[in-house]
């Protein structure tokens, strides 16, 4: 490679771009004397289905996140209005306890 981030003529000469016609098709092994291949990623296409999976998942994930976030907070001003006594939770006990680690959980 030169200094500059490209690569050689005399490199690129030892490498054709090809890519298989079906996804089941594998890439010809180089043998001595033939020709070495290189496959390509579409880098467009690529970052078009990240950005769709974006768009599709991240306002759910952000709207689980808000709800578990106001199930946290609500737990806490449940039990300063006694929520152990209402449930009838054992006192002494680590039931309160174990309700609040599934929200932390997620």
């Amino acid at each position: 490679m030169a200094s500059d981030g490209h690569m050689d003529k005399t490199y690129l000469s030892d490498f054709k771009v090809t890519s298989p016609q079906s996804p089941s098709e594998e890439a010809p092994s180089p043998e001595p004397g033939h020709v070495k291949t290189a496959h390509v990623i579409d880098h467009y296409a690529e970052r078009s289905l990240c950005r769709k999976f974006d768009y599709r998942i991240l306002p759910i994930l952000a709207l689980m996140y808000l709800c578990n976030a106001l199930d946290k907070g609500n737990l806490g001003n449940a039990k300063t209005n006694h929520l152990e006594d209402d449930l009838g939770f054992v006192k002494g006990g680590n039931q309160y306890n174990i309700i609040l680690s599934v929200f932390y959980v997620p």
